[in-house]
C-alpha cells in the first residue's frame, strides 16, 4: 500500500488531533494536567510499543494508523475526564450529524475532482456543500451563528 493508503488515515489523525488541542486547553482552565501527563505517558507507551510490534511488517502504513490509534486514546482518555468534571455528556447526535455532513462533503468534493474540476472550485464546492449539510441535518443553526458573531454563550441543543 502507498501513500494514499496512509493519507486518509493521517487526515483523520489530524482531525482527532485538532479536538486534543481543544481538550488541552480545558485541562489547563480546570487543572488537569496530572491525570494528563499520565494520559500522556500511558500514549506513550501504547505508541511505542506498538510502533516496534506493527513497523517492521507492515510500514509506514502501520505508523500512520498507530499515530491515528494513539491520539484517539489520549483524546478519549481526557476527553472522558474533563466532561466528567465538567458534569458533560457530549452531544453525539449533534456529532453524527456533523460527521454525516463531513461525508457527504466529502463525497461531492471527491466526485467533482474525479470530474477534474480544480482547486478552487473544489473548495468553494466543498465550504458550500458542508455548510448546506450542516444546516439541512440539524447539526448547525442560524441562532448559534448569529450568537458565535456577537460572541454570546450557546445554548445547549
Amino acid at each position: 500500500l502507498g501513500l494514499p493508503g496512509a493519507l486518509p488515515v493521517l487526515t483523520a489523525a489530524f482531525v482527532v488531533i485538532s479536538c486534543g488541542y481543544a481538550l488541552g486547553v480545558y485541562t489547563l482552565v480546570l487543572g488537569l494536567q496530572k491525570p494528563f501527563a499520565r494520559f500522556a505517558l500511558i500514549a506513550l507507551i501504547f505508541n511505542v510499543v506498538t510502533n516496534v510490534v506493527l513497523i517492521p511488517r507492515y510500514g509506514f502504513l502501520a505508523a500512520a494508523w498507530t499515530t491515528l490509534a494513539t491520539e484517539m486514546l489520549v483524546v478519549g482518555l481526557i476527553g472522558r475526564l474533563i466532561f466528567a468534571e465538567l458534569e458533560m455528556r457530549p452531544a453525539m447526535g449533534r456529532f453524527a450529524r456533523a460527521a454525516v455532513a463531513a461525508t457527504i462533503t466529502g463525497a461531492v468534493t471527491y466526485g467533482l475532482l474525479q470530474a477534474g474540476v480544480g482547486v478552487l472550485l473544489l473548495l468553494l464546492a466543498a465550504s458550500l456543500v458542508q455548510l448546506a449539510a450542516l444546516f439541512a441535518l440539524g447539526a448547525l443553526s442560524l441562532q448559534e451563528i448569529r450568537a458565535i458573531l456577537r460572541r454570546e454563550p450557546i445554548a445547549a441543543p
